[in-house]
């Protein structure tokens, strides 16, 4: 009875949220400790067979994990030259906010939303230690490929390094991982070295919702929720450059505390909107909250922030500059916060059809859209739109 209570006080999600490592370490221990004493208890009754298969289970379930590990990262199992190549680089692009990337895996397949478990042996106080983060990049087969664009002008201005950083959300895998406490934070440190770190790849789960059949589909997210709905961004321009998609407006809402964290996705928005399709009418609209943070007519302090931000931390690389995602007629910086009532009312009344509102963010974000979206049942047979509203957990699950 204690390891059930000691496993259900660290379960529930404020303690689960805030100290994610303990609830892992006693997650797996009080597990162990339940069954084996379930066994003990009940095997002196002639019940002992009722719990021995839960073992087998288990087993069964480490077994294929563990079969999975070896057969998606086997190439660190081989030649020393090729095991190099699988590590990933870790980029400090603020105080709080880290970009991984590595090469994909062979065989590794994946969906736009996903997530990926990563365990690395370097920053993991446990070998086997993993956790789950959402893939920011899309798999190559969503590539928007090199052919003209409703933007050459744009692409063209992007330098080398910042090519080769947007192309690397088509062909690599690429997390934005929030800094916090423990395992991040390890990260973070490790970033700051500059030196590549090891990372195992098991995945991909979740759920990516089918946007196909969406006459509009809303993308809203709120800081490094971003992951989920950039990777949802570059699906759905992709399916609809293939002629695979009806989408015809697409609507992408990103709520940050900095204008300088816009240069954390400036690179792959701008290749994007250079190599969309014409007949999709696309919107960007970026919010910046803090009260302190200036907005520039230019680009050139985010360009400031950023070197300042790297220099400082010791990772000595610049990036890309917003400067050009920000001529795009379909970006749109405010200062302040987005009132998601009156955005996602005008998206209801600009729409026939069918509507889709994806959600990646705080909880506040997540019911604002829940509120915002309650419209009577009879408005669809009045000539509304059909609204269907996806919220994707935010934060540790």
């Amino acid at each position: 009875m204690s390891a059930f209570t000691l496993l259900l006080v660290v379960s529930l999600r404020p303690i689960r949220a805030r100290a994610y490592e303990l609830f892992y370490y006693v997650h797996v221990l009080t597990v162990l400790t339940i069954l084996f004493a379930a066994y003990f208890h009940t095997d002196n009754q002639g019940f002992g067979f009722y719990v021995w298969p839960c073992f087998i289970i288990w087993g069964l379930d480490r077994a294929i994990r563990l079969g999975r590990l070896i057969y998606y990262n086997h190439l660190y199992f081989g030649f020393a030259s090729a095991a190099r190549r699988m590590d990933a680089s870790v980029e400090l692009l603020s105080p709080h906010m880290v970009r991984l990337r590595l090469k994909r895996p062979p065989h590794f397949r994946w969906t736009p939303g996903q997530t990926a478990f990563l365990a690395m042996p370097t920053v993991s106080r446990l070998i086997v230690e993993s956790h789950p983060f959402t893939i920011a990049s899309v798999d190559s087969r969503y590539s928007l490929g090199d052919g003209p664009g409703a933007h050459d002008e744009e692409r063209d201005a992007l330098d080398k390094d910042v090519e080769n950083e947007a192309t690397s959300f088509w062909n690599e895998l690429v997390f934005l991982i929030h800094v916090r406490e423990g395992y991040t934070r390890r990260l973070a440190k490790a970033a700051t070295k500059g030196e590549p770190v090891k990372v195992l790849v098991d995945g991909p789960y979740g759920f990516s919702p089918n946007l196909d059949c969406d006459d509009t589909v809303v993308l809203v997210a709120g800081g490094s929720g971003v992951s989920y709905t950039l990777a949802t961004f570059l699906g759905v321009l992709s399916q609809v450059k293939a002629g695979k998609s009806r989408c015809c407006k697409l609507t992408f809402i990103w709520a940050i505390r900095e204008a300088a964290h816009i240069g954390w996705i400036s690179s792959v928005l701008t290749k994007a909107l250079s190599l969309a399709p014409t007949d999709i009418d696309i919107s960007i609209r970026i919010f910046v909250t803090a009260r302190n943070t200036q907005l520039l007519n230019d680009t050139t302090s985010l360009d400031d922030d950023k070197e300042s931000v790297r220099s400082s931390e010791g990772t000595g690389r610049t990036k890309s500059s917003p400067s050009s995602l920000l001529n795009f007629t379909a970006i749109q910086v405010v200062q302040g916060r987005p009132d998601l009532p009156v955005l996602l009312r005008e998206e209801v009344e600009a729409t026939t059809g069918r509507l889709s509102v994806t959600v990646c963010g705080s909880s506040s974000i997540a019911q604002s859209c829940r509120e915002a979206l309650r419209i009577p049942m009879t408005a669809t047979l009045k000539g509304g739109p059909s609204v269907v509203l996806h919220v994707e957990s935010f934060g540790y699950a």
